[in-house]
């Protein structure tokens, strides 16, 4: 009787044992026929022009052209002839310009801005505004501010302070922000200040002490500065700050803001390629609390993101999508192996596959 029950539960193990592997067969066969690989659309220009993407479409500068290439709407494609040598390509949601050392040209303006009185540094654009860095012939800086139509409306003076950095937040309608530093002092002393460039006023201050500030992100509610040694969350109506997580040793590799838990991952610092990542989450409101976790990357990986709210790794072979906690969630493939990526949206992957460039859709 023994005997019989042991050939019987072998039996019967083997045939639960190749009904397993059937499952999992079919299972793979199914993932191939309704997902399959990452689907792949090719732009028309190669990695090693300037291009620029405004959510609705690519520009991007060809020869002696500038071209658009609209993400839907083929009817909506240009080609205008430019002289392209030497200049920069900017591309926001709402305004698209070119400018060289000494004049920037917005492409729906009737004239271009020429810059005197020293050369230009930078240029950002907001959705109504641009915002142009001069070096002064006596090496301090000034912000000049112009309007869509190529008119200036202000201009911002550093004085002795460092200019740091400067940019557009268009989440909720327009605001210009700067960063500055002054090490005149026996700690250096970051300041963040706002401008309403409506009303023409400044709308905020914050000023950090004893470390410098490397990036500013904002969400509808938050104000997060990071600097280097704290990540710091203000509340974005009062400009007062809420709690602050350490990040000493580490810089801010990538974030994403658009979940109810803004993301940011972090990397050792004085590192050239990424093995571990700090998982920062973050919430969006006065309530203190942020979790950290750290994650090892995989060797063969070429790219780490932050995209909905969820840490990012690609290989030439696959994207690895893991939860906040640093545990893999899911996996998808490409077709075929590919050579870079870098992130467009907090959604979309732009990615290199022989000097081609291509679209990915990762997150939904």
């Amino acid at each position: 009787m023994n005997k019989s029950k042991k050939r019987f539960n072998a039996a019967t193990g083997l045939k639960i044992g190749a009904f397993a592997l059937f499952v999992v067969v079919v299972a793979l066969v199914v993932n191939w026929v309704f997902f399959g690989p990452i689907k792949l659309h090719e732009l028309p220009f190669l990695a090693d022009v300037q291009y620029g993407y405004n959510e609705d479409g690519f520009y991007y500068l060809q020869g002696t052209q500038l071209c658009y290439v609209d993400d839907d709407n083929s009817d909506k494609n240009i080609r205008r002839n430019i002289n392209t040598a030497e200049i920069e390509l900017v591309v926001s949601s709402d305004i698209t310009l070119i400018y060289s050392t000494n004049a920037v040209r917005l492409l729906d303006a009737d004239k271009s801005i020429e810059i005197t009185g020293g050369r230009i540094l930078d240029v950002k654009c907001g959705n109504k505004h641009i915002a142009v860095m001069r070096e002064n012939t006596d090496r301090t800086v000034t912000l000049l501010i112009y309007d869509r139509a190529s008119e200036q409306v202000d201009s911002i003076e550093f004085g002795d302070a460092y200019a740091v950095d400067f940019g557009f937040d268009l989440s909720k309608g327009e605001l210009l922000w700067t960063i500055d530093v002054n090490t005149d002092s026996t700690q250096p002393i970051s300041t963040l200040t706002t401008y309403d460039l409506d009303k023409r006023t400044t709308s905020g201050i914050i000023t950090v002490v004893n470390q410098l500030v490397d990036r500013v992100e904002f969400t509808n509610n938050s104000i997060y500065i990071i600097g280097t040694s704290q990540l710091i969350r203000y509340d974005r109506l009062r400009n007062s700050e809420s709690y602050r997580a350490t990040c000493f040793g580490r810089v801010l590799h990538d974030c994403s803001l658009t979940q109810s838990k803004p993301l940011f991952l972090f990397v050792d610092s004085n590192t050239e390629k990424i093995r571990r990542i700090a998982i920062y989450t973050m919430t969006d409101d006065t309530v203190g609390s942020a979790t950290t976790r750290l994650m090892t990357i995989p060797e063969e990986a070429i790219g780490v993101f932050a995209m909905a709210g969820r840490p990012i790794v690609v290989t030439s072979e696959n994207v690895y999508i893991y939860k906040t906690n640093g545990q893999l969630d899911e996996t998808k493939r490409f077709d075929s192996a590919i050579m870079g990526a870098i992130k467009l949206t907090d959604n979309t992957l732009l990615i290199e596959r022989d000097g081609r460039l291509y679209t990915a859709r990762i997150m939904n």
